[in-house]
């Protein structure tokens, strides 16, 4: 028969990972195949009820709107020392789950998101006139970072520079 079509749905999927995927595909493939047009939206339920036993990205909007709002409202990357556990408890969803949320909706792991945080957050703090009162060796702490030299390397990584080589570009 070829190669079988590819729906808007089936490119939602991608990101569950290769395994997953190809389940899925033999799945609704096989389902699809022995469906009608007139029953391919019982078919797309019957996906979406296997996803949301599975734990897909669209089971996890929700979840993903929190730690959306956890991140850039309430800040909780400033705690020293957070692990994923923390904030999966925070959160309440389990640590795997909230990884696999991280990993599909940033592209990155749980270290990566919050150093990216982090640093974001150093540079707003920047800008709004912070090193004009406090030292930049504050700054790593007042943003979260438990060291530095964690502080530096992450800072520079971004915008290849130091805060206070920083500061003065920015004024």
């Amino acid at each position: 028969m070829g190669k079988e079509r590819t729906t808007s749905r089936d490119k939602s999927v991608t990101v569950l990972g290769f395994m997953k995927q190809r389940y899925q595909a033999k799945k609704a493939s096989s389902s699809l195949a022995k469906t009608t047009l007139s029953n391919h939206n019982q078919a797309i339920s019957h996906l979406e009820a296997y996803e949301v036993q599975r734990g897909p990205i669209s089971y996890l909007k929700s979840e993903s709107e929190a730690l959306k709002t956890i991140l850039e409202k309430q800040k909780v990357f400033r705690q020293p020392g957070l692990k994923l556990s923390d904030l999966s408890n925070i959160l309440n969803v389990s640590p795997r789950k909230l990884s696999f949320l991280i990993n599909s909706q940033y592209n990155m792991n749980f270290n990566e998101l919050i150093n990216e945080c982090r640093t974001n957050d150093a540079l707003e703090l920047i800008e709004e006139g912070y090193l004009e009162k406090y030292t930049a060796e504050s700054l790593f702490e007042a943003t979260g970072f438990q060291n530095k030299t964690s502080f530096y390397k992450a800072f520079k990584a971004k915008t290849g520079t130091t805060p206070s080589s920083y500061l003065k570009m920015v004024s």
